[in-house]
This record gives C-alpha cells, sequence and structure tokens, in this order.
C-alpha cells in the first residue's frame, strides 16, 4: 500500500483590482485545498464571490499530463471539487483557475508536491522469537519510526501494549523489539511496523503451541485398529484437547497435529509405515467422536525415540502417541525430527 504525503502552502486569497474589463487580472477571490487517499487527489475550490465561466488545469508534472475542467457559475461561499488519479511516483501538480467575477476575467495559479512513498513492510525473525523472553529480532524496508506491539494471552486478554521508538536505523537493520507480561501463555502477537516517514505496515504472529502427554495405545503387533480397551483413555485426551480448542477458537484458528512413534522392534522402513497408520487411525478416532477443526498426522517410526534403545529392544515408552494444538505447524525438534504433515 502506498501512503502518499503532500507539501503544499495552499493560502486562500481574496483579491480585488480596478483594471480595464479588456485585461485578464491575476487573482481570484477563492480559496483552495487538497486532500487525497491511496487512489484519489481531490481539490476543492470555495469561492468568495460570485463566479462564472470558471475553467479550471491540474497538470501533473511526474508525466506531463493535464486534466482541465470547466463550471458555468459557483456562488458566494459555493465549493467545486475535482479528481484525479494519484500519480505512481513523487510529482508536482500544477494548477491554473479562470474565472469571470464582477465584470473582470481573472486567474491564479500555483503549485503543490504530492509525495508518493515505497511499500512499507517488515519481517520478524521467526527463529529468533523467545517467547519466555519476551523477545523477537525484526527488520523494516524503510527507515525505521517505532513498532506498536500488542499481545494477546489465551484466555483471549491483552497482556501487553508497548510502543518501542527507533531512531531512524537504515532499511534491513536489525531491530529488538521486546516487552513485558504476566506469566501466561501467549496466543497472538500483532504487530504494526511505522516507519520514519509514517507510512505503515500490519501483520499478526500467532506462536501459540500447547502439547499434551503422550497416550500409550496398546496396539496389536503390526497393527493400527485401535482396541476397544483404550477408547476410553483415548476420549478422555480428546476432551482435554477439546476444551482447549474452545478457549481459544473466537480468536484464533487452531488445527490438531497427531504425531505416531514406534520401538526399535522390526525394520525402520516398517515401523515408519506402522507409525503412520497408527497416527491417522487415531485421528481418524477423533473426527467420528466429532472434533471439528482441522487434523494433520505424521509418523516417525523409531526416529525420534523417548527412551534410546538398542535395535530390536521392546520398549513400551516409546509406542506412544503425541498431541500438539496449535495454528501453524509445530516447529522441528528432537521430537518433530520432519515436517511432512498429512491432512485427515
Amino acid at each position: 500500500m502506498r501512503y502518499p504525503m503532500f507539501a503544499a502552502a495552499l493560502a486562500a486569497f481574496m483579491c480585488f483590482y480596478a483594471t480595464p474589463a479588456a485585461a485578464q487580472i491575476e487573482g481570484l477571490p477563492v480559496g483552495y485545498g487538497v486532500q487525497f487517499d491511496d487512489t484519489q487527489i481531490a481539490f476543492t475550490i470555495e469561492a468568495f464571490d460570485a463566479l462564472s465561466d470558471l475553467d479550471l488545469v491540474l497538470t501533473r508534472r511526474a508525466d506531463g499530463r493535464a486534466f482541465r475542467f470547466d463550471r458555468r457559475t459557483l456562488s458566494p461561499g459555493g465549493t467545486w471539487t475535482v479528481e484525479i488519479p494519484l500519480p505512481s511516483r513523487t510529482s508536482e501538480i500544477q494548477m491554473r483557475i479562470e474565472a469571470d467575477f464582477a465584470g473582470e476575467r481573472g486567474f491564479l495559479t500555483d503549485a503543490f508536491e504530492v509525495e508518493v512513498l515505497a511499500d512499507m513492510d517488515f519481517e520478524v525473525d521467526l527463529a529468533s522469537y523467545d517467547g519466555d523472553a519476551r523477545r523477537f529480532m525484526m527488520t523494516m524496508t524503510q527507515p525505521a519510526g517505532h513498532v506498536e506491539l500488542t499481545v494477546r494471552g489465551d484466555q483471549g486478554d491483552i497482556v501487553a501494549e508497548r510502543v518501542i521508538p527507533f531512531d531512524g536505523e537504515a532499511p534491513g537493520t536489525p531491530l529488538l523489539v521486546t516487552w513485558t507480561q504476566p506469566n501466561v501463555p501467549i496466543l497472538t502477537i500483532d504487530v504494526k511496523a511505522v516507519g520514519q516517514s509514517g507510512s505503515w505496515s500490519s501483520r499478526q504472529y500467532v506462536p501459540w503451541e500447547v502439547s499434551f502427554d503422550a497416550v500409550f495405545v496398546h496396539f496389536a503387533s503390526g497393527s493400527s485398529e485401535i482396541p476397544a480397551s483404550d477408547m476410553g483413555v483415548l476420549r478422555e485426551r480428546l476432551a482435554q484437547i477439546q476444551a482447549t480448542a474452545d478457549r481459544v477458537s473466537e480468536w484464533v484458528e487452531v488445527k490438531l497435529y497427531i504425531a505416531g512413534y514406534t520401538d526399535t522392534v522390526g525394520s525402520p522402513a516398517d515401523n515408519q509405515r506402522l507409525s503412520e497408520a497408527r497416527a491417522r487411525a487415531i485421528g481418524a478416532f477423533f473426527r467420528a467422536e466429532g472434533v471439528a477443526f482441522p487434523i494433520f498426522y505424521q509418523g516417525f517410526g523409531e526416529s525420534a525415540l523417548a527412551v534410546e534403545t538398542a535395535d530390536n529392544v521392546d520398549e513400551p515408552e516409546n509406542r506412544r502417541s503425541t498431541f500438539i494444538l496449535a495454528t501453524n505447524p509445530p516447529a522441528a525438534s528432537s521430537a518433530i525430527p520432519r515436517g511432512n504433515w498429512q491432512r485427515l
């Protein structure tokens, strides 16, 4: 988005002359002003006396394009507004107004500048984010003005608001953003980056992530069918997951990530396939139990052991399933060595 600015001395003029009718005099009893948005420049004339046969020319110096307008009359106190497209780059706008008033033909000229600024954007270095230390690094594409920060906790309440000033650091300079807040989980962080020129952009980040204790389902050897005896334990875990999701769903879209693991008995390839099938089976069970939010699953086989063992060791702690509620895929870790999540 462009954030144009203009700089001009826009004065009101009231001029009276006693020159012959045949002459064109310099001056008109008018005031004028300029407003603009992201696409248009609005130029307004206010008449201090009765005007007739008005001609207005606005010329953009950047491309030489002239915009011509005319109007038959304008009563005292009346206004006339015309619009022209905003230039694509900073440009001087020249104006010339001609009109008849009090038996004379007068004209008025002036110029003003519309400054079109470059797009403003920013980037947060997600690798630098530390929710416990309340800090992250970021860069801006324009000289830095300030950052407006709003942090919301997982109960939906705002737990921190801060404006962090900067000193016009050059585009691309790493900028440190810090804040303080109560010791509660962070749900969302709204960042508004403002350049030194006043242009800005904003974005919301959702670092929220909740991990649940592992569940140990007693699958039969080589099977991904959930035993009836373990469905109660899965329903208990699902109740915890659903309650957590319900608490934050007003502010963010939650997703459930299910990870499946095996022990080292069997070949790594077979264990990989089996862990994926079991994670998918649990996801399907949750869906049948009424889960409406997106479910993703992934198997890690014996590549992320909870208890390190030799090959072909029957270790119950390694035959597990874990659950993560988040809005984005979980970050890579020793327990999540890959990111090939499949949507159920």
